[in-house]
């Protein structure tokens, strides 16, 4: 047999053999390589949730494509900081957007920390007596800051009908992630420069008083300031869960929603 034939041979065979190696239950990756090798299963082979999320306005109220096609990518964003692969984020017409998460062993928590509006507000607290502020956490509050308004932080506003005053918003944040170094789990947060200054100015100002944290107008945690903080940097704490704690620092990474969203559709899909 001529040489060139037989190396030919040889070629298919050891390919052959590869592939075969490859294909197996449980096979640990390429030999030479320390990248593994895994199998990312769908919705359809490792059951998981698929819902349908709707903008959460009247009929009659328009919804810009550029709004949809944020509030998609948002999602899609908050999908991906879940951790979970092989998901699907898509937009569905004028006002729908369908996701499938493969895998997911808790819907209603995932689900909830996708439709969230997640509008984080740093609201003044000063003219209330400290003692009193942690009875407002978990109510809902109203604020000075709308959809067509801006934050002036030099803006002195009477807490007249409990319309308290809006700081700084999470726009502000530069970077947020879950610290399990305290005593419980609590989300750390980093500021732009201009957020930095707004919030050494504030805290400046207010030592000894309250700022408020605010969620889509819920009081989540009434911190007092100490002491000015300087360098941009602080902590949210809130009595959180490793997982709630995550699910916020998601919402708060991936930035508000520009059309609030509701769930119109969920159902739980077995592995087939």
């Amino acid at each position: 047999m001529p040489r060139k034939q037989l190396l030919t041979i040889i070629i298919i065979i050891v390919a052959i053999v590869l592939s075969v190696y490859l294909d197996l239950p449980n096979t640990p990756g390429i030999p030479w390589s320390s990248r593994k090798i895994q199998t990312r299963l769908g919705l359809d082979l490792v059951g998981g949730v698929q819902a349908l999320l709707e903008a959460d306005l009247p009929p009659d109220q328009p919804v810009t494509p550029e709004a949809m096609q944020a509030a998609t990518s948002i999602v899609e964003s908050r999908v991906n900081g879940l951790g979970l692969s092989e998901a699907v984020v898509q937009q569905a017409g004028d006002r729908r957007i369908v996701v499938e998460l493969p895998g997911e062993k808790d819907p209603e928590a995932a689900l909830a920390t996708l439709k969230q509006t997640a509008l984080l507000e740093f609201v003044d607290f000063t003219s209330i007596p400290v003692e009193s502020t942690s009875t407002l956490v978990g109510s809902t509050i109203q604020t000075d800051f709308g959809k067509n308004q801006t934050v002036q932080p030099t803006q002195t506003v009477t807490q007249t009908a409990q319309i308290y005053h809006t700081v700084m918003t999470g726009a502000d944040l530069k970077d947020v992630k879950v610290d399990l170094a305290a005593t419980e789990p609590q989300v750390a947060f980093e500021l732009t420069d201009q957020g930095a200054k707004i919030f050494r100015d504030f805290t400046s100002a207010h030592v000894g008083q309250v700022l408020a944290i605010v969620l889509d107008k819920v009081v989540i945690s009434t911190p007092r300031i100490d002491e000015p903080i300087t360098d941009g940097k602080g902590v949210i704490r809130g009595n959180f869960t490793v997982e709630s704690a995550n699910a916020l620092a998601v919402q708060l990474r991936s930035g508000s929603l520009p059309v609030p969203l509701k769930i119109v559709e969920s159902r739980t899909v077995g592995p087939t």
